[in-house]
Order: structure tokens, then C-alpha cells, then sequence
């Protein structure tokens, strides 16, 4: 992939992240076990939706906020609506917050098979490079931890 655009990402990795958001996540969890807000057609309350393409994913994505980017990629299996609550207050401290649903969740698709993080930190350098984002934050769950790791290191 072209990475035309001079990006410098921070990684907060999952160390941190599941300290912050373990309370959080862990309430989202139970709200989709009871059949609320599950990965299928939601947008956050207040945040916009879009949807990038690239040659293997359609993905679609919710944006809210100005200032430096932070592009959260979810959990395996788990949609962007996981990170709206930490999000929100993410925003409310000056940040333009990125909430990303990976392949096959909500309204994104694309090849799942024989894919590799490397395919997925793609994903995600195709979002920053198509919203302009010359500098930025990833912060992932999990898998998303993964994720962005394989970012650092492209």
C-alpha cells in the first residue's frame, strides 16, 4: 500500500487500554449478550458514519471530534460501537476520534480468508490515508492491539 501520507502513530497498546476501558467493554459486552446494539447497522448517537474502500475491504467507519487523530480497532469479532463510551470522553478531551468496524462487522465486508494482520494494519493505513490523518493515535482491543502493533512495525 501507498503510504503517500506522512503519518506518525503512537500505539497505545492493550496494557493500557484494558486498564482504561476494561469497565466499559465489559458493560458493552453484556448490553450485545442481551440483544443490544450488536455490530449490525448502528451509529453512535452524534458521531458521522462513512465507509472506505480499498481493494480487499469495504469498511465502515464513525467519526466525532477535532484535533489529533485516535483510530480504535475493536476486538476479534466485536463492533466499533465497543469504543463509543471511551470515545466520547477521548473527544471531550480535544481528540478526533476514529471508531472502526474491521471486516465482516456492522457494515463492513471483504476477503476474511488467508488474511493477516498485516492485511488488517492495511485496512486501517487506508482509512488514516483516505481522512487525511498526517498524525494520530491507534488504540486497540485485543485483536485491535495486534492490529496496531503490525502498524508500528510497517
Amino acid at each position: 500500500m501507498n503510504r503517500s501520507c506522512s503519518i506518525i502513530l503512537r500505539v497505545i497498546v492493550a496494557t493500557v487500554a484494558t486498564v482504561l476501558l476494561t469497565s466499559t467493554l465489559d458493560a458493552r459486552s453484556a448490553n450485545a449478550a442481551d440483544g443490544k446494539r450488536s455490530g449490525a447497522a448502528f451509529t453512535p448517537l452524534g458521531w458521522t458514519r462513512q465507509v472506505v474502500s480499498n481493494d480487499q475491504a469495504r469498511l465502515e467507519i464513525f467519526s466525532k471530534g477535532k484535533g489529533d487523530a485516535v483510530l480504535t480497532h475493536s476486538s476479534l469479532g466485536r463492533p466499533a460501537s465497543d469504543f463509543e463510551d471511551p470515545g466520547n470522553r477521548v473527544v471531550a478531551a480535544g481528540y478526533r476520534v476514529i471508531l472502526i468496524n474491521p471486516r465482516g462487522i456492522g457494515g463492513s465486508t471483504g476477503l476474511m480468508e488467508n488474511i493477516t494482520l498485516r492485511d488488517l494494519a492495511g485496512d486501517v493505513w487506508k482509512i488514516a490515508h483516505d481522512l487525511k490523518i498526517d498524525r494520530g493515535f491507534v488504540l486497540g482491543q485485543n485483536l485491535g492491539n495486534r492490529v496496531a502493533r503490525r502498524m508500528s512495525a510497517d
